[in-house]
């Protein structure tokens, strides 16, 4: 991002804070719901200001379905790998047959 996004978007945010009067709270005691309804009215002020100055695009979902053959298939591949291994896990533990490393 450039430094005219960054500045456009601190002039927008400080115009939507004064908008709504949050520079200034009318009433100073702090209290739970007070401090919730400040959390919330600030969230939608960066909220509003992002989406009136930073650029962003959509990307499509056929960007992420599009990957190479080989490394489709090298992941089925492991995945097989990791079953058999659980199953041989699984079966060595059940029959008390797990190698040792004492040779």
């Amino acid at each position: 991002m450039t430094d005219d996004i960054w500045a456009n978007y601190a002039i927008k945010t400080d115009e939507l804070i004064i908008e709504v009067n949050l520079y200034h709270p009318s009433d100073l005691i702090i209290t739970q719901s007070t401090l919730n309804s400040l959390n919330d009215s600030l969230e939608q002020i960066l909220r509003t200001a992002t989406n009136k100055c930073i650029p962003y695009k959509w990307s499509s979902n056929s960007y992420f379905k599009n990957k190479p053959k080989s490394l489709v298939s090298t992941h089925q591949h492991l995945k097989q790998l990791n079953q058999i291994i659980l199953v041989l896990r699984k079966s060595n533990r059940d029959l008390n047959i797990w190698p040792s490393h004492k040779e």
